[in-house]
């Protein structure tokens, strides 16, 4: 009985470290995917949104509130410069 219960716990800390160390990795974005979308600023974004529909680009910053709606999520983001890859960028 005593080794049914040691069994029990040894899986439960293995998928209790297993389910940590899975929540630390990063968000990692395929090569395929990064190397077909097109970088943008916001203000190209503003000028024709319409063009952009359909279609895949990389815009850097951060999520500062979601509204869910009829039609889906809008999301309200806060511009930051990123490089292709998603790392902060100067300039």
């Amino acid at each position: 009985m005593w080794k049914f219960y040691s069994l029990k716990a040894l899986i439960f800390i293995l998928a209790l470290f297993l389910s940590a160390l899975y929540s630390c990795a990063p968000a990692v974005l395929k090569k395929e995917l990064v190397t077909q979308a097109k970088v943008i600023e916001p203000v190209e974004l503003r000028q024709s949104p319409e063009s952009f529909l359909g279609r895949l680009f990389l815009f850097g910053g951060m999520i500062v509130n979601v509204k869910n709606q009829k039609e889906g999520s809008q999301l309200e983001g806060l511009y930051i410069l990123t490089d292709r890859k998603g790392y902060l960028r100067e300039g």
